[in-house]
């Protein structure tokens, strides 16, 4: 699952018109686009590349996978994911101890076979952004861009602009300072079983213009900010829809 836009929680000297206006961040990436809609303290997330829909509810701190084919949702909330955490711990002290009963020739290729399933390592990560002396522009904004660097290694490159800029409503700059603070998160509690990609777009006060995952694999581009208003139906699980039990793994 993508985590992406991080903001500043505050913006001053706003028109009353923009201050009640809902947002949608449209990102290029390569012949699709992703969206992001905010209203009222909710966030969606429409990824091209992706079956399912994502909403968050700042309020309620927790994200619901929607799955249009299968007409079903799961609900994630850090409570779930440090019970599935606490659960993967298990099995793999468990692995452990079956591996220390083998013979030492033996012993070395299953600790790495392990290690291809479940990533080795404590639950947070040494995740940094480094300048990299460049700088862009994307939907009339200017940027400066940055190399995320996860455990020494260049993961994903951002060009990035202060959230000011962009001029979004506080309540929805405030709502995906949320999303942002839930998904660091749930992705220190989930680093056994979901990979820490290096999406971990600014320092809390900026958001992406540009992005580039997996060297040149991935590249995104804002295309367009704007405040039309989101229809409340896109913001709710449509009716009708099952709810399912959290499992792995995650989107």
């Amino acid at each position: 699952m993508p985590r992406s836009l991080i903001v500043l929680i505050l913006i001053s000297a706003l028109a009353p018109s923009v201050l009640l206006a809902d947002s949608t961040l449209l990102y290029q990436e390569g012949k699709g686009q992703n969206l992001v809609r905010i209203s009222q303290g909710r966030i969606r997330l429409d990824h091209h590349r992706h079956d399912q829909w994502f909403l968050f509810d700042s309020a309620r701190r927790e994200l619901t996978l929607v799955d249009p084919a299968k007409q079903e949702y799961r609900v994630i909330d850090e409570a779930q994911i440090e019970s599935l955490r606490r659960g993967v711990d298990g099995v793999v002290d468990q692995m452990q101890a079956q591996i220390t009963k083998l013979p030492p020739s033996l012993q070395e290729q299953a600790r790495r076979l392990m290690g291809e399933v479940v990533p080795e390592g404590g639950e947070k990560r040494s995740v940094r952004l480094e300048p990299s002396g460049r700088r862009g522009q994307a939907a009339g904004f200017a940027c400066e861009f940055k190399r995320a660097v996860v455990d020494g290694k260049v993961r994903s490159e951002l060009c990035l602009t202060s959230a000011a800029n962009l001029k979004l409503p506080p309540e929805d700059l405030a709502a995906l300072l949320a999303g942002q603070a839930f998904a660091r998160s749930l992705a220190d509690k989930a680093s056994r079983f979901v990979d820490v990609d290096g999406r971990v777009f600014g320092d809390g006060t900026q958001v992406p213009l540009i992005y580039t995952l997996g060297g040149a694999a991935t590249r995104g581009v804002l295309a367009e900010v704007n405040h039309t208003q989101v229809e409340g139906r896109l913001l709710a699980v449509p009716p009708g829809y099952r709810q399912r039990p959290l499992d792995l793994p995650l989107p």
